[in-house]
């Protein structure tokens, strides 16, 4: 399956795509994208949405699943809320990570770090063709009236 990342229209084309640690990794990961402030903190029991500054392209015969980094959640206790988080094949928009903090500290989240990773996956659900909506957005936009 082919799959490519997109910069967002308002971040620098210089942006860092997503990409594998090692040969045989199964994720791809995403950096936090943050320009106007130092750093986001996120306080113990909260969440937050951070923006990625990428958007995927993919076949329409698979999915993106959003799912926390090991080392992000037992270090620091940073884990993506939803996990996985879904992102459909007709999703055309930014990214975003919603990111949980299960510690007891306040933690920081700066520009450029590895926030969460992307796996990508088969769907072989049969298409319903009687389906006639149209995607408008994200974070459960869908189905609404």
């Amino acid at each position: 399956m082919t799959y490519r990342f997109y910069v967002s229209d308002d971040v620098d084309s210089e942006w860092e795509m997503p990409q594998r640690a090692t040969t045989f990794s199964a994720g791809f990961d995403l950096r936090a994208y943050i320009v106007d402030a130092d750093f986001i903190e996120v306080a113990p029991g909260k969440t937050v949405v951070i923006r990625t500054g990428v958007s995927i392209a993919m076949p329409s015969t698979s999915f993106g699943m959003i799912v926390s980094r090991s080392g992000l959640a037992i270090r620091e206790g940073l884990i993506v809320l939803n996990a996985p988080g879904i992102i459909d094949a007709d999703y055309n928009y930014e990214m975003c990570i919603i990111l949980h903090n299960t510690s007891s500290a306040p933690r920081r989240i700066l520009h450029k770090d590895r926030i969460a990773q992307i796996i990508f996956m088969a769907n072989d659900a049969p298409l319903d063709e009687g389906i006639r909506s149209a995607r408008t957005a994200g974070f459960g936009s869908t189905g609404k009236q």
